[in-house]
């Protein structure tokens, strides 16, 4: 999924050593809404405010408001390219499924499937109480 990185902010960090151990990310979609990102991976990307960046990302799923809708259709499993794996090296290639949005694809997993009983070609509407960025890559 393409989007645009707006505004970084620390998340947790220990001020005594200034350790950083998570960031949130104001990015913006392809269709100009803008979403909170969970940057539990720490992957820094203050040098591409402004820029944008190809990346995955995984919401965590719910029913209800508040959070983030996903508008879709589930698209079965997703098989990703080997070249994710140059930014997360504990990235699981096979574990992930997809919902195809006007935004691009948010990868969900086989718990998710089985909970709300999907089924490839199925029409979904669901709220993201969290997104987390689990690899990216600039676009060059």
């Amino acid at each position: 999924m393409k989007v645009v990185i707006k505004e970084i902010f620390k998340g947790a960090y220990d001020p005594s050593t200034n350790q950083v151990y998570n960031f949130t990310i104001i990015a913006q979609v392809e269709s100009g809404k803008e979403i909170k990102i969970f940057d539990l991976y720490r992957y820094d990307l203050q040098n591409y405010i402004g820029k944008k960046i190809d990346c995955i990302l995984y919401p965590w799923i719910g029913k209800k408001l508040p959070g983030f809708m996903i508008e879709g259709e589930f698209i079965g499993r997703i098989n990703l390219n080997q070249n994710w794996m140059n930014y997360n090296k504990d990235l699981d290639l096979n574990a992930y499924f997809g919902i195809k949005t006007i935004d691009g694809t948010f990868l969900i997993n086989k718990q998710d499937i089985e909970e709300f009983n999907l089924k490839k070609g199925n029409k979904v509407k669901f709220y993201a109480d969290r997104v987390d960025l689990l690899s990216w890559h600039p676009i060059k």
